[in-house]
Order: C-alpha cells, then structure tokens, then sequence
C-alpha cells in the first residue's frame, strides 16, 4: 500500500515541517494521484525553503509511486486556521 512507500521517500523535508496523507491514497491500494500536505512552522523554516521542499518531495514520491503527487502547503498558522486536518481524514506520516 502507498501509505508505507511515501514516508521512505523523504527527500529531507526541514525541520519544522510535518507531512501528512489524504484522499484516496489513505484508502486505495492504486489511487491515481498522492494528495498529501505538506506543513511548514514559519518560525522555523522559511516559504521559499518550504516550496523547495514541496517540489523536492513531489518529484520524489512521483519517482518511487509512479503516481503523481498533489502537495498542499500550508504555514501551521494557516492549517489551524483552515481546519483542514479536521475536516479531512488525514494520517501523519512524519
């Protein structure tokens, strides 16, 4: 299943980030696409480093899944204020 594969393809996401897994990935065993978020602590890491780090993994996980992979990133300031975490049936996978 692609929910074991995707976190042994970190692409050394920085510090202050954490990554999690929604959609169909969470519950096919061959969905068409990954859709995972990728979030980012401002303090610590900065959004050009975080963008670099969304496009690093997305190439990653497409490369090991041969699926491509829909990266959201969101600041923890905008994921606590969007509520997304709790309105999708997200796993942390790191």
């Amino acid at each position: 299943m692609l929910l074991k594969l995707v976190p042994s393809v970190r692409v050394g996401e920085p510090h202050g980030t954490e990554l999690w897994m929604f959609g169909s990935a969470c519950s096919r065993e061959a969905p068409r696409d990954i859709d995972l978020l990728l979030v980012y602590d401002e303090a610590r890491v900065s959004p050009h480093d975080a963008i670099d780090a969304r496009q690093r993994l997305a190439n990653a996980v497409a490369e090991q899944t041969e699926r491509p992979a829909d990266i959201l990133l969101l600041s923890r300031q905008e994921t606590t204020q969007t509520g997304l975490l709790t309105r999708v049936a997200a796993i942390r996978l790191v």
